[in-house]
């Protein structure tokens, strides 16, 4: 169904995230890059996209290209959460754990009820060993 709107309606973002979104529940990774890529031709700074982009470019193993889509979300709308949270589960799926923290707690400065990265600094932070405590 979404698949129809989309064609229907190429430049309606409900009907094309909606597409890309089914494209990726259903593993279809590459096919919803192409539906994203292409919503994003006609709305470039829509951060929605460019989030799902990033995300699938990450499950399509390419972080560097994720990493620029998150960059992109974030320069355009600095306050909007997603991207920046987005981004510090790249960096923690990629062994980057301090980097991932910071950027959760960056997030937190300006949305401290932010659920979402609640959810992730306590996860973060219980992956993290503590530091030895010093003996006397």
């Amino acid at each position: 169904l979404w698949e129809e709107a989309a064609r229907a309606q190429p430049l309606s973002l409900l009907a094309v995230t909606q597409h890309g979104q089914r494209l990726v529940d259903a593993g279809r990774f590459d096919q919803a890059l192409a539906v994203f890529d292409r919503a994003l031709v006609g709305h470039p700074r829509d951060t929605t996209l460019l989030n799902n982009r990033g995300t699938v470019l990450a499950s399509l193993g390419r972080p560097s290209e994720a990493a620029a889509a998150f960059a992109e979300a974030i320069r355009i709308n600095p306050e909007e959460p997603q991207a920046p949270l987005n981004y510090a589960a790249l960096l923690a799926n990629h062994g980057r754990m301090a980097e991932a923290i910071a950027t959760v707690r960056e997030v937190l400065a300006h949305h401290p009820d932010e659920p979402r990265a609640l959810a992730m600094l306590a996860d973060f932070t219980a992956t993290v060993p503590a530091p030895p405590v010093p003996v006397p």
